[in-house]
């Protein structure tokens, strides 16, 4: 629990390039975000549409990966950056990926969901942490209504997104990184196992906030 917001963390999860392994060689995975925009073999998938983005001119995964390249490493990425990925036009999708990518429909996404079933083997989808990392975005604000018309039953709901058995089920079936010690998540889904561009917590929450502001701004992505 935040002792400035009062805000508890319920799940995160690790997002990333998701690649279909059939479509893409092994030698053609990217190394970094600059491969997406200065290898010839990405952008042109890009620009066929062949490979998608979260839109981030919404609150999800998508303005996670602006922030860390514009903000984070600003040095190394920055503003240049995004604009010059934005000039390619990604499909952009509103993290409602259902599995075009494991299916073949698309060669890669890039802040795509990362489905448990991906986890097991069983489909030809991989993820891919591009330097200088992949990003960790925290849960969706569950919250109790001031005034709502039945309080109690939310605060049960609240609660209950808070148990064992909430993050147990949230590894099993979505594969997320549950907040509490006694839940283990997935290898794949750990955050501690990948390497990170920033830290998921209130502040980058704050900085992201502003970024998103940006974002739509901008009008980069409006095409």
């Amino acid at each position: 629990m935040n002792k400035e917001t009062h805000l508890a963390g319920v799940f995160a999860s690790v997002s990333g390039l998701n690649i279909n392994t059939k479509l893409v060689p092994a030698e053609k995975f990217p190394k970094s975000y600059w491969d997406l925009v200065r290898d010839p073999y990405w952008v042109d998938l890009i620009k066929r549409k062949r490979v998608a983005f979260t839109d981030p001119r919404i609150a999800n995964i998508g303005v996670y990966h602006v922030y860390g390249l514009k903000e984070v490493n600003a040095k190394d990425y920055g503003e240049g950056f995004i604009r010059e990925f934005a000039g390619l036009k990604p499909k952009l999708l509103g993290f409602n990926e259902s599995g075009e990518v494991a299916r073949g429909e698309l060669h890669a996404m890039l802040g795509g969901p990362w489905r448990v079933e991906y986890s097991l083997g069983t489909v030809p989808i991989t993820k891919v942490c591009l330097e200088p990392g992949c990003v960790s975005t925290q849960s969706p604000l569950f919250a109790v209504v001031k005034g709502a018309p039945h309080p109690n039953a939310a605060r049960v709901f609240v609660d209950f997104t808070l148990s064992r058995e909430y993050a147990e089920w949230r590894v099993q079936s979505l594969g997320n990184t549950p907040a509490r010690a006694d839940v283990t998540p997935r290898p794949l889904d750990d955050p501690a196992k990948h390497k990170l561009q920033f830290a998921g917590d209130d502040k980058a929450e704050r900085q992201i906030t502003e970024v998103l502001k940006w974002v739509i701004a901008s009008k980069l992505f409006d095409y």
